[in-house]
C-alpha cells in the first residue's frame, strides 16, 4: 500500500530533518555578519536566511528537501486579513512538487518549523524573548504551529556571549509565565555544535519541545568598512569610465 505524504512527515520528519535543518542554519550563520550592533533584529534575520538558503543550496545533492522563508505571512483562513508574520519559516518538499506538510499537522499550508528571533544584550531583551511576543507566540498557539516542537534564535550581544547565555537559562528555568515542565537542557542533536538548549511546554493536553539557539553576533569592523567602501568607490570610478562619451572615446584614436 503506497503511503500518503502524511504518513511519511509522521514517520520519517521529526528527528532527521530537525538535525539537518539545524545544521544548516547554524552553518550558514557562520556566514552573517552585520553592520553593527544597532542593526534591527528584521535585518539580521534577513542576512541569516539569505544564508540558510545558499547553505541548503550546497548540501543538497539531488535538491532541497526543505527550504527557508523570512517574515512568512499568516492569514486568517476565512476573513484573509494577516495574523501575524513569523521571522523564518521552513517547508518542505514532500513528493512530487512543493507542499507545506508538517509532522503531526493535518493542515496542508502549514509549516515543518517556525523560528522565531530576538536580539539579546540585556535583562529586558530576555524578558521579551520569553514573553508574548518571543516563546509566547508558540505556548499561547499565536502562531499555527506543530505542537511538537518550534524554535527561539537569540542573537547575541558581541562579547556577552556567556553572560548573556547563563542570564537567559536562569530566567527561563525560573519563569512561571511559559508552562515549561523541568528545566533547561541542553541539546546534543548537533554535539559539533554545543551551547544550545531546549524547553519542555505544557500546551492544553500536548506537550512541545522549544529549541533556543544561542547566536554570538559577528559585528563587522571599522576596517571591514572602510575597505569596502573603497572596493565601491573603485567600482563606480571603473563604471564611469566605461560610460565616457562617443566623442570622448574617438578622441583618442
Amino acid at each position: 500500500m503506497d503511503s500518503s505524504p502524511r504518513d511519511f512527515a509522521e514517520n520519517l520528519l521529526p528527528d532527521h530533518f530537525l538535525r539537518d535543518i539545524f545544521e544548516v542554519m547554524l552553518i550558514a550563520w557562520e556566514s552573517v555578519v552585520v553592520p553593527d550592533w544597532n542593526t534591527n533584529e528584521p535585518r539580521i534575520t534577513a542576512l541569516w536566511n539569505i544564508q540558510c538558503r545558499e547553505v541548503n543550496k550546497m548540501f543538497a545533492e539531488f535538491g532541497p528537501i526543505f527550504d527557508f522563508f523570512h517574515e512568512a505571512q499568516e492569514n486568517d483562513p476565512e476573513t484573509g486579513k494577516q495574523l501575524c508574520r513569523k521571522d523564518i519559516e521552513v517547508r518542505l518538499y514532500v513528493g512530487r512538487g512543493f507542499t507545506h506538510i508538517k509532522y503531526g499537522s493535518t493542515a496542508r499550508n502549514a509549516p515543518y518549523l517556525i523560528v522565531e528571533s530576538k536580539k539579546l544584550s540585556n535583562n529586558s531583551d530576555i524578558t521579551e524573548y520569553l514573553g508574548s511576543k518571543g516563546m509566547g507566540r508558540f505556548t499561547e498557539c499565536r502562531y499555527e504551529s506543530d505542537k511538537a516542537f518550534s524554535a527561539m534564535a537569540g542573537y547575541i550581544q558581541p562579547e556577552q556571549d556567556e553572560a548573556i547565555k547563563q542570564a537567559l537559562v536562569k530566567c527561563l528555568n525560573e519563569s512561571q509565565t511559559v508552562r515549561q515542565i523541568g528545566k533547561f537542557q541542553l541539546w546534543s542533536i548537533l554535539p559539533q555544535y554545543p551551547g544550545h538548549g531546549k524547553t519542555r511546554h505544557k500546551i492544553g493536553d500536548d506537550e512541545m519541545d522549544i529549541f533556543h539557539l544561542m547566536l554570538p553576533t559577528t559585528v563587522q569592523t571599522q576596517e571591514s568598512r572602510n575597505f569596502e567602501r573603497m572596493a565601491e568607490e573603485t567600482k563606480k570610478q571603473a563604471g564611469k569610465k566605461k560610460r565616457l562619451p562617443k566623442n570622448k572615446r574617438n578622441d583618442g584614436e
